[in-house]
């Protein structure tokens, strides 16, 4: 119980500090370009998470590349099979969807079409910024940390949940006419958490857990991060791809397979997951017995 309090609370500190820093964050960034508090908010929370989750790792197992799963560059290969493989699974969400009319191609495809390359570029570069950050702070230092202490189905659970809830944590924008100050971003806070009380939301974070778990026995199978940095990356290049190239179509009979707020994620999006996490842990026993 103790390791699972201490994971709440150091989830916790860097939601609060991220609050209370968002003020100066914002102070400083308004000087070198316009920005919303709620964007410089939630850059400061992914910042104070990686803070956070290091100083966490360092308590409980030490910090190094090693610990935090980054493999020696005679192992890079594996991010080419994670990335294969979150292109495979992005393909067979995207094509479950297609097919049962819950996504339709955008009207504008053809002419789109020309663009396609800029489009994957732009989303190639996203999806390894944003891999690297968040699978050093999830499947590297809070990972690391808690499997010293806890048994790894555990580990697993929590740092899934954590992943899930994180991407549900939306701070409101101040209005025109109010000014910002050290309390606006613990003032939100309330507002921020609001939407895990939302059964809208609910497939999708249910989505993002089974991510979560994928990603998670990834880190264990593959003893580094760089092919759950593959695979994340890939599905946020996925996401952003088939957010532009299709539109969700509500009024379709299996309209309910995806999520109205985030329409790649969803029932068939998880439905999928779950196929992939069993298909990857029975090759990976293989594996390891036929080695």
């Amino acid at each position: 119980m103790r390791p699972i309090l201490t994971f709440i609370l150091v989830f916790l500190a860097a939601i609060v500090l991220a609050a209370v820093l968002a003020w100066p964050v914002y102070e400083l960034t308004t000087t070198i370009t316009e920005a919303s508090f709620r964007r410089v908010i939630s850059h400061t929370t992914l910042l104070c998470g990686l803070l956070i989750s290091l100083l966490y790792v360092t308590r409980y197992a030490g910090i190094s590349p090693a610990i935090l799963g980054y493999s020696p560059p005679h192992k890079g290969r594996q991010f080419l099979h994670g990335f294969i493989i979150g292109l495979g699974l992005m393909a067979v969400i995207e094509i479950t969807l297609l097919g049962f009319g819950a996504h339709r191609l955008d009207s504008g495809f053809a002419m789109r079409f020309s663009r396609l390359a800029m489009l994957l570029l732009s989303g190639l570069a996203t999806g390894m910024v944003v891999a690297l950050i968040e699978e050093t702070i999830f499947r590297g230092a809070m990972y690391a940390g808690l499997r010293q202490q806890s048994p790894l189905v555990l580990t697993i659970i929590m740092t899934s949940l954590t992943y899930a809830a994180v991407h549900y944590l939306k701070y409101p924008d101040p209005g025109p006419d109010t000014a910002v100050t050290w309390s606006t971003g613990l003032n939100a806070l309330p507002q921020a958490v609001i939407r895990f009380s939302q059964p809208v939301y609910y497939d999708a974070m249910l989505t993002l857990f089974m991510l979560g778990v994928l990603l998670a026995m990834m880190r264990h199978f593959s003893g580094n991060l760089l092919c759950c940095i593959g695979l994340h990356t890939a599905v946020v290049m996925g996401d952003k791809t088939i957010t532009k190239l299709t539109n969700y179509a509500p009024d379709a009979g299996f309209f309910w397979l995806t999520n109205t707020y985030d329409t790649p994620l969803g029932y068939a999006s998880t439905g999928w997951l779950i196929v992939f996490c069993l298909a990857y842990y029975v090759y990976m026993k293989r594996k390891r017995h036929n080695a």
